[in-house]
């Protein structure tokens, strides 16, 4: 994977703005790649395509609780 210093630095910057970041982009430009790529000591990645994701996040108070991690990264949301 290579490293993009450029988007990652903007995505950090955007964090201490607001407490949400949405990437939108064309296909295969790489949103997963960035988001995968923002630390996984200290993000939660979770893919929205998989069933077991609705039913982790089907009590979102609870789900929130129990996280335990700085970020949680939503991808495939649609």
């Amino acid at each position: 994977m290579l490293p993009r210093p450029f988007w990652t630095q903007r995505i950090e910057a955007g964090w201490r703005e607001a407490p949400i970041i949405w990437l939108s982009g064309v296909r295969r430009c790489g949103k997963t790649t960035i988001a995968k790529s923002l630390g996984e000591g200290r993000a939660l990645y979770l893919n929205c395509d998989l069933p077991t994701v609705g039913d982790m996040v089907n009590d979102p108070a609870l789900f929130y609780r129990n996280c335990g991690r700085e970020l949680i990264v939503f991808d495939e949301v649609h």
